[in-house]
């Protein structure tokens, strides 16, 4: 544990381009503490998370430690991990190729027994990375349109200071959701101040105009063999929001049933192979719980806690996946997983391989550098 917790403390601190000292010091002491104890069980509780805490003191202190953290209001977004997050997006729009631009998933998520998280997510390869994130209370659900524009205009504020230190005008953005996120107000966001790109699935009985025809998705067919059918500048519902592309795509190997999107794309080649692309949110809210750190185990019930609890889980996922794309051509990987048959996914492989280099004491390095994987 106490060599983890170097590890892990090491990987964050080479983010900063100053000397850590006082406050920020002690902050970035117990955050490395509250991740290395989420690594290294595999649990998002507060008594296990405050196992990774180096004080010699008695498990209730540890979880009181860890609790005042996560409840104070200095904790925050902004402070303990917008600087992180600012550091791999650079590096994403610097590796990124500036005609294609970068990509960001939105969806929501159950997070404990009380409360759902929406989040903005970018990609990276097929991997999808942690950008902003707002808790709420409630069990399931759709979240309110204002809070989509609110998250996505957060994530607008942060790419734009990127690129201002990079003296980037600008670089093409695309957004991609499911079927909650389809209304005409986060559509002519993307599309008129913003200049985004997006992809939306759309319900079955979505109303969409050709020329003055009324349709609805559940009532169109598909050809023989025709895996798709586009339809060109619709007015999208009953408030007729112009010259949006619609798809209807049923891929029969892919998806039992058929998908119904809307997009600001005129190519419905891009468009599907773009919209794969949102799964990739999924696999990290996968990763952030059953296959990860049991994220939707917590107990917390405090909002301004629970958003801070994520950023322990984002910045563990951030390390643990990190390590996994610079490992993945190890020889030593053949010792967690069965090479011929490929069956964890990269950050599964990872977490399997930091406790294998810790129980056979071999020398691994953690780090927070995306530029190279």
């Amino acid at each position: 544990m106490p060599n983890l917790f170097s590890k892990v403390k090491n990987s964050l601190k080479s983010l900063y381009d100053h000397e850590v000292q006082g406050h920020a010091q002690q902050h970035l002491t117990t955050l490395t503490s509250l991740i290395t104890g989420m690594i290294n069980t595999g649990r998002s509780n507060l008594g296990s998370i405050s196992t990774g805490l180096p004080q010699d003191i008695d498990a209730a202190s540890r979880e009181k430690h860890a609790k005042r953290f996560l409840e104070h209001k200095n904790t925050t977004y902004d402070v303990h991990y917008l600087p992180f997050v600012e550091v791999i997006l650079k590096q994403i729009i610097l590796q990124s190729n500036h005609k294609v631009g970068i990509k960001f998933v939105i969806d929501g998520s159950v997070v404990n027994s009380g409360h759902i998280a929406l989040m903005i997510s970018v990609v990276k390869g097929n991997q999808a990375i942690p950008v902003y994130w707002v808790v709420k209370k409630g069990k399931k659900g759709h979240f309110t349109t204002k809070m989509h524009l609110d998250v996505v205009q957060k994530v607008v504020e942060i790419i734009q200071n990127i690129l201002d230190q990079l003296a980037l005008t600008h670089i093409p953005v695309t957004l991609l959701g499911d079927g909650e996120f389809d209304s005409v107000e986060l559509q002519t966001l993307c599309r008129y101040p913003l200049k985004w790109d997006y992809i939306f699935r759309t319900a079955c009985d979505t109303l969409l105009y050709e020329d003055d025809d009324e349709f609805q998705p559940k009532n169109l067919g598909l050809a023989p063999n025709t895996p798709f059918l586009f339809i060109s500048g619709v007015d999208f519902s009953k408030k007729r929001f112009q010259d949006v592309n619609f798809l209807y795509w049923h891929d029969v190997k892919i998806y039992k049933d058929p998908l119904f999107l809307v997009s600001s794309f005129d190519d419905p080649v891009q468009i599907m192979d773009d919209y794969k692309i949102r799964f990739s949110i999924e696999r990290l809210f996968k990763n952030f719980k059953s296959a990860g750190f049991n994220l939707h185990k917590n107990r917390l019930r405090i909002i301004h806690a629970i958003q801070n609890l994520i950023i322990v889980a984002a910045l563990a996922f951030c390390i643990v996946l990190n390590f996994g794309l610079k490992n993945k051509a190890s020889p030593l990987r053949k010792k967690v997983q069965r090479i011929d048959k490929n069956s964890l996914s990269i950050f599964s492989f990872a977490y399997q391989f930091i406790r294998y280099c810790m129980k056979m004491d071999i020398h691994f390095v953690l780090n927070f550098d995306f530029k190279d994987t």
